[in-house]
């Protein structure tokens, strides 16, 4: 069941059966799906409303459901666990009137919006010669459907944009490190204006992004054996959190997740 909860008033409103709310811009509206149909939800009434329903897509399921607009959304459609390799436009008034503006070879995944475009990135492995080894940030323009590769060479676990500083922020490697650099996952800092690249970390092992802070910072996980958990400041200096040690199961791998941080 999917519940809202207004913090400031205590407005506790539930609007039935659903998971995986979006939501719009504006605050007011969230997206969800219930059993593969997508329905809109106010915030004001908790009224709800049929968009789509999953017949209109043979079938497929909505992933990575982002607002372009206050009247648009992209998506990518999913088949099962497989993601079909297209990104679609709909606009909630004329949901029938859907538009394919990228269909590729990769699967196109972890949509982001730029609404300064307004402008979409993704994660895929278009033009890797390593497909499932080299995965990399894209971009695509919603009015065009042309598309821009921002990233070459790296495997990209997560990353986050920032539009209000043109900057994107991801953990990954590059495939294809010198022999004296260290070959690990680390947090690099692109500058989408200039196109400089920061190497904010050196020899990380595998560290995950987490969960982000609104004001830009983020948690990641330091997965090695004994599971240290890190913040990074906004000044980009580390500091550890909690030891592993203290919350480690020994017997399974431990598994962290965490989000709707403030």
């Amino acid at each position: 069941t999917l519940y809202t909860l207004d913090l400031e008033t205590g407005q506790f409103l539930d609007f039935g059966e659903g998971n995986w709310p979006v939501w719009s811009p504006a605050g007011d509206q969230l997206l969800f799906q219930r059993y593969g149909d997508l329905w809109l939800g106010e915030l004001a009434s908790g009224a709800t409303q049929l968009i789509l329903p999953q017949t209109a897509l043979n079938g497929n399921l909505l992933s990575y459901l982002v607002w372009l607009t206050d009247e648009m959304v992209a998506f990518t459609p999913r088949q099962g666990a497989q993601w079909v390799p297209e990104i679609w436009l709909m606009a909630l008034a004329q949901p029938d009137l859907k538009t394919k503006i990228a269909a590729e070879l990769y699967p196109m995944y972890m949509l982001s919006v730029d609404p300064s475009g307004p402008e979409l990135y993704f994660l895929s492995d278009l033009g890797s010669l390593f497909p499932h080894h080299l995965s990399n940030i894209w971009k695509v323009s919603s009015t065009t459907g042309s598309l821009q590769q921002i990233t070459a060479g790296f495997n990209i676990y997560k990353y986050h944009l920032y539009p209000e500083t043109h900057t994107l922020l991801f953990s990954g490697f590059q495939a294809f490190a010198r022999p004296d650099e260290a070959y690990d996952m680390d947090l690099w800092l692109l500058d989408l204006e200039t196109d400089d690249l920061y190497r904010l970390t050196n020899g990380l092992d595998r560290g995950h992004l987490l969960g982000w802070y609104p004001a830009g910072r983020n948690f990641i996980l330091h997965d090695t054996t004994d599971a240290t958990l890190w913040a990074l400041a906004e000044n980009f200096t580390l500091r550890p959190l909690a030891n592993g040690r203290s919350f480690q199961d020994d017997r399974r791998d431990a598994k962290f997740a965490i989000t709707g941080l403030r």
